[in-house]
């Protein structure tokens, strides 16, 4: 474990604070299955406590610990449960029921900003695989955040086709098909590369 002293800045935008900077009340809403969660690392952080004689804060390692179980168990959760609901929907079980292209387009866009919410920030005291591993989160965050709204465009596209609100090409909807597809090969490496260090850091906690 290392012994230099450290800090840990975990800022949250809060649900209600989303609402005061400009989001529409129905966000407030949409993204209320998150706030648990986010108020339970919130609590964390005003609980910690200031490092002594060079020793690790405990505290800090908490907060990241909570900040990171949040990133994977609550968003990346919640995104697999939207993509699941897409390919089930999209089995041939279901090809003569109506899509809800409406609610698929709103599931992506709630993980989509629940990603933005979870800021962790670090501090000149943090150590290098801290400093690491905040900055591979970052990377894995906004990897999710571009694979949200690919998902999304492709929603319109294909809300636009069943609707016929106007022609969509095959070049267009090939093009959409592939943004996805790539965002996730991009996303997949990025949340390798974070579970090596997150898993390297739990060692040594």
């Amino acid at each position: 474990m290392r012994s230099e002293k450290h800090q840990i800045a975990y800022i949250n935008s809060d649900i209600v604070s989303l609402a005061r900077k400009g989001g529409k009340s129905d966000d407030v809403v949409e993204l209320e299955f998150y706030a648990p969660c986010f108020h339970s690392v919130r609590g964390s952080m005003e609980r910690g406590v200031e490092s002594e004689g060079g020793k690790s804060n405990v505290a800090s390692k908490e907060r990241i610990r909570e900040g990171m179980e949040l990133f994977y168990g609550t968003i990346i959760e919640n995104y697999k449960q939207s993509q699941r609901a897409v390919m089930t929907e999209s089995k041939v079980s279901a090809i003569f029921k109506k899509a809800d292209y409406k609610t698929r387009m709103e599931e992506f866009s709630k993980v989509k900003k629940a990603a933005s919410m979870l800021k962790m920030e670090s501090e000149p005291g943090n150590t290098l695989m801290e400093e690491d591993l905040l900055e591979n989160l970052q990377v894995a965050k906004a990897r999710l955040m571009e694979l949200c709204e690919s998902q999304i465009q492709l929603q319109k596209i294909l809300q636009a086709k069943a609707t016929r609100e106007r022609k969509v090409s095959i070049k267009e909807y090939t093009r959409a098909m592939e943004a996805v597809r790539e965002g996730h090969e991009r996303m997949q490496r990025s949340l390798h590369q974070l579970d090596i260090i997150y898993s390297d850091w739990l060692e040594e906690c």
